[in-house]
């Protein structure tokens, strides 16, 4: 008993270190606080320390009861990783992003080894040499490069191609490197030299994904052609063609033994073919959107997949089963397993890489929640109600107090992506991806109005103070006010020239504020249209609120002040004492930072009332968290 005692610690410990390291290295009495808090319920470490968590957290989140399967999760600095590859001893990883950056890291510790810079634009695909040495990458600026991944040097740059290049691959014994690109191309090069020594040409759109089989006598590649051809690299010519999907192509891939080729699509399938007859063993589906990539387990027995609709699928080859891995918050781009089979690497337009353990992926009770992304969460004005709006097309209400789904509303046949309640907290209104605004009873969950004027999605609602007028925004930077009880249309404001990300009315109701991506913060004057103030900012806040003197935006960040006269100085006042808010990854009272939220539980959304804190996640769950204040005593290293 001792030693299975020891050994379910020594498990558990690694897991707990693996989930929290990167916070606890840079504030290391978080360990109380934030990496038990977020442990799972029967974690052993939890179990053991949760006496030691701070009584100034008077109700814990709700979490799940076993440790799923993502091991760690890298915040990638850059925006979308579009590909993810692990060296052949698996002890580093790369990364791919959309600003041209590659990142190096220690796939052990999430440590960062190396930031190479080269590219001038996006990067699509890397790749490592057998032997580990080499590193290849192929970009947007249409170019091939090599590097050192131990020094961090580019050795070579690799020109011919004419448009964007999509896919790298080395061959078995490292000399050759493959690119495919959108000059519809293949090009074959010399990956000591960087010579080109032969082009294949017969794809009639662009070329999307590239690969060898084991012993280096084919290369596969694939095409928005809605095509696969396979090639004898030695001479170029064209073997055979492989058709059977519905859209275009987008990853391929060899089985270890070289029978079997993988191929996904815009079609949301994934085919696996005989490489020798043509002839289709299989066609996988479950997806629920594109299929960007496929990637075979070293030891064969399983197939990976990712996709546009956020979820890594994993395909048992042998049993037949199919398991899905949630937790991105954005299309995944790319997967990639360790040299054991034991560890799986995906890319995400969320700027993260997850580590899963495949060995884990099997269905684990969860608690309750939504079945995707939660977009938005909003409290009712007295706080009794919390409100959650997903990517699953519907709405739930919970009790705060307890953390417990009271209702699920059903009605929107697209994302919901916005929520405000009414000042007299009898009704709240959702904005949609179905390009309407809709009006519910709070007590019967039944639906009141629909407003449908919009012709894009609507991304922001807000009652005003009086409740007189509703304003919704959508992603074509237009703001509409409406009167909700007649659902006409008073007003429509026009300048935004982006997506509208947050409205929010003054106490007086004489302001409206909106935040878009267009760089801008703008107020308006809800009652003639006109715009009054613009102030432009880089980093546009995803949520607005006024303070009671109509002088401050509350925002992500912090207070901004709005008694600036120019357009380009934006002041971040100090809030008040002994508030709550939320400052990008932690939670600040009294302008100290008292809890980090860990990068596995960092929120696609947030609320807050008072002094509890709404948490909504990728995954669909909703979380809460309550303080209690006048308990709170920091301590060095927090």
């Amino acid at each position: 008993m001792r030693a299975a005692a020891l050994s379910a610690f020594l498990h558990d410990a690694a897991r707990f270190i693996l989930n929290c390291h990167s916070t606890i290295a840079l504030r290391p009495l978080q360990v109380y606080s934030s990496a038990i808090i977020f442990a799972p319920e029967n974690s052993v470490v939890r179990n053991i320390f949760k006496n030691s968590i701070p009584g100034w957290i008077s109700m814990l989140p709700n979490v799940d009861p076993e440790w799923n399967a993502c091991l760690q999760t890298f915040k990638v600095d850059g925006g979308w990783v579009n590909a993810v590859a692990f060296s052949p001893d698996s002890k580093t990883l790369a990364s791919a992003s959309r600003d041209g950056s590659i990142w190096v890291w220690d796939s052990g510790t999430g440590s960062e080894i190396h930031k190479l810079e080269g590219h001038g634009d996006c990067v699509n695909t890397l790749i490592f040499s057998s032997e580990g040495n080499t590193l290849a990458s192929g970009s947007n600026d249409n170019t091939v490069r090599i590097w050192d991944p131990v020094t961090g040097n580019e050795k070579l740059e690799l020109k011919g191609h004419g448009g964007w290049v999509k896919a790298v691959a080395f061959s078995p014994d490292s000399k050759t490197l493959a690119s495919a690109a959108y000059d519809r191309t293949i090009r074959l090069w010399d990956a000591v030299t960087g010579t080109e020594s032969r082009i294949l040409v017969g794809h009639s759109d662009h070329a999307k994904a590239v690969a060898f089989s084991p012993d280096g006598k084919i290369l596969v590649s694939s095409s928005r052609d809605g095509t696969i051809r396979l090639w004898d690299p030695a001479i170029g010519n064209e073997i055979q063609r492989l058709e059977g999907h519905s859209g275009p192509i987008n990853a391929v891939a060899f089985s270890p033994d070289g029978k079997t080729v993988a191929s996904s699509s815009d079609d949301r399938t994934i085919m696996l073919w005989n490489s020798e007859t043509g002839k289709v063993n299989q066609r996988l589906e479950g997806h629920t959107n594109f299929v960007s990539s496929v990637a075979f387990s070293p030891d064969g027995k399983t197939l990976a997949s990712a996709s546009k609709d956020f979820t890594v699928r994993l395909w048992d080859l042998i049993g037949g089963k199919q398991q899905g891995l949630e937790g991105h918050n954005g299309p995944v781009n790319d997967v990639a397993f360790s040299k054991d089979s034991r560890t799986l690497a995906s890319a995400s337009n969320d700027g993260t890489v997850r580590l899963w353990d495949p060995a884990t992926a099997e269905q684990k009770p969860r608690l309750q929640g939504h079945s995707r992304q939660v977009n938005a969460v909003a409290f009712s004005l007295d706080g009794k109600t919390l409100a959650s709006a997903s990517s699953d097309n519907t709405i739930r209400l919970w009790d705060p107090e307890i953390g417990i789904e009271k209702k699920i509303i059903n009605g929107h046949s697209g994302w919901v992506n916005a929520l405000t309640f009414s000042p007299n907290n009898k009704t709240f209104a959702s904005g949609s991806s179905d390009c309407t605004v809709r009006l519910w009873d709070l007590t019967t969950g039944d639906e009141i109005n629909r407003l449908k004027d919009h012709t894009t999605w609507v991304s922001a609602v807000a009652f005003s103070p009086n409740g007189k007028t509703l304003a919704s925004a959508s992603c074509d930077g237009i703001i509409r006010l409406w009167d909700p009880v007649t659902r006409i249309e008073k007003k429509r404001l026009e300048g935004h020239s982006g997506y509208v990300k947050a409205i929010a009315f003054s106490p007086d109701c004489r302001i409206l504020a909106s935040s878009s991506d267009d760089g801008t913060i703008r107020l308006w004057d809800p009652t003639t249209g006109d715009e009054k103030k613009m102030l432009k900012i880089d980093d546009p806040p995803a949520s607005l609120s006024f303070s009671e003197d109509s002088c401050h935006l509350r925002t992500n960040p912090g207070l901004l002040s709005l008694n600036s006269d120019s357009p380009n100085t934006i002041y971040y006042d100090k809030p008040s004492d002994n508030a709550f808010y939320i400052s990008e990854d932690r939670v600040i009272w009294n302008e100290k930072e008292v809890l980090w939220l860990l990068q596995s539980h960092r929120p696609s959304c947030v609320a807050l009332y008072g002094n509890t804190l709404a948490l909504g996640h990728a995954s669909g769950m909703v979380t809460f968290i309550q303080f209690a204040p006048d308990r709170i005593v920091p301590r060095n290293g927090d």
